[in-house]
């Protein structure tokens, strides 16, 4: 037998352990649920954050065929390398771990209605699709969740972890007087989960690595104290770089910026003025909320790495001025900028030409992509 078959044949076999282990003996007088998990990809792309650690993502969707509904009661998470060490193991069983992760909404048709967060029932005719997100120190090969429901049947999924081999990406906006900071980032709700939608049975996550960028003083702040114009915004007006050589592929200029707390009508494009420029095969990088009239490049042309797009605005679902970047594997403009912006898988951003500050450690972006709250100092451009 390979060393590599040999591998994995150990890897299933400590996660079937795993598995079998920890799931709860089965209620007396239950019907037995017939549980069936599946992966929205087959293989999870995975990167290195500044600090060294692997980010693991992904997506697990469950369904069942029994006329009663079902209870989710475990959601579980096990990391294993390619010598089939247990990495980590996580058990999410309280009311409130899983309302962090688990979301229930219609199997079939062409939107998504999902239900409020915290519902851990379903029925026959919905999905419930556990978002999970682990860091390993060390290199994992499989992903392994487990859920388990309330007439104690568990069913696994084991997913393999790839690392992700995409181009490298400048950090986007030019060094200044003032840092960044990383919010909604990768594994966080706001971009991965509020973004998922179906269509045709498909459900597209385009931004399950995206990231919102916000400028800050030395207090926190993205603002100075008592500001309430746009315009006052550290980020308002920044320069927006092309992250890459590429091709511009999307480009709207003309949405409004709104002010502080005015709400975008539902008719306004959630990204409102953007930037869309190939870098590299199924490598579309995603530059929006941008000002109104400032995008310097139109469909068609060729961009040089570092060549400014366009400037920071407030234009689209912002509540205020920031910088919305992320990658995903395609880009339809034919579709409409809607179904262009949705109906992808994201990718991971492998980011250089910065450093990352945290716990007051300075690391540096040697493709990799940082984490929630990071605040990062971009290099000046040379």
């Amino acid at each position: 037998m390979s060393r590599v078959r040999l591998s994995l044949v150990v890897t299933i076999g400590v996660l079937q352990l795993i598995a079998h282990g920890s799931a709860p003996v089965r209620a007396a007088g239950f019907e037995r649920t017939t549980l069936r998990l599946s992966t929205v990809r087959e293989r999870w792309p995975i990167a290195r954050e500044p600090g060294g650690q692997w980010g693991v993502i992904g997506e697990v969707i469950a369904r069942h065929d029994l006329p009663r509904a079902v209870e989710v009661r475990q959601i579980e998470v096990a990391l294993v390398d390619g010598f089939g060490r247990l990495l980590s193991l996580e058990q999410h069983d309280t009311p409130a771990a899983l309302a962090g992760l688990l979301r229930i909404a219609t199997a079939d048709g062409e939107a998504e209605p999902w239900r409020p967060a915290g519902t851990t029932v379903f029925g026959a005719t919905e999905r419930a699709t556990a978002f999970v997100a682990a860091l390993s120190p060390t290199r994992p090969a499989w992903a392994m969740v487990a859920m388990t429901t309330d007439d104690g049947s568990s069913q696994r999924v084991v997913v393999p972890l790839d690392v992700y081999d995409g181009p490298p990406l400048l950090w986007p906006t030019a060094a200044g007087s003032e840092p960044w900071v990383a919010t909604s980032t990768a594994g966080s709700p706001a971009h991965w989960m509020g973004g998922a939608i179906v269509q045709g049975g498909r459900l597209s996550i385009s931004q399950r690595f995206a990231l919102d960028l916000r400028q800050i003083d030395g207090q926190f702040q993205t603002h100075p104290a008592g500001a309430t114009d746009k315009e006052a915004f550290y980020a308002w007006g920044e320069e927006v770089r092309s992250m890459g050589r590429g091709r511009v592929v999307d480009v709207v200029r003309h949405d409004p910026d709104y002010e502080i707390g005015e709400a975008a009508p539902s008719t306004q494009h959630p990204a409102g003025n953007y930037v869309v420029v190939q870098h590299g095969q199924k490598a579309f990088a995603v530059y929006a909320h941008l000002r109104r009239a400032s995008a310097r490049v139109q469909i068609g042309d060729w961009v040089e790495r570092g060549q400014p797009l366009a400037q920071v605005g407030n234009s689209g679902s912002s509540s205020e001025p920031h910088l919305h970047v992320h990658m995903a594997d395609h880009w339809r403009a034919d579709l409409g900028s809607t179904a262009a912006f949705f109906l992808s898988q994201g990718v991971p951003a492998l980011f250089w030409g910065a450093h990352v500050v945290r716990d007051d450690a300075w690391l540096p972006l040697h493709g990799t992509s940082p984490t929630e709250f990071d605040v990062i100092f971009p290099s000046p451009q040379r």
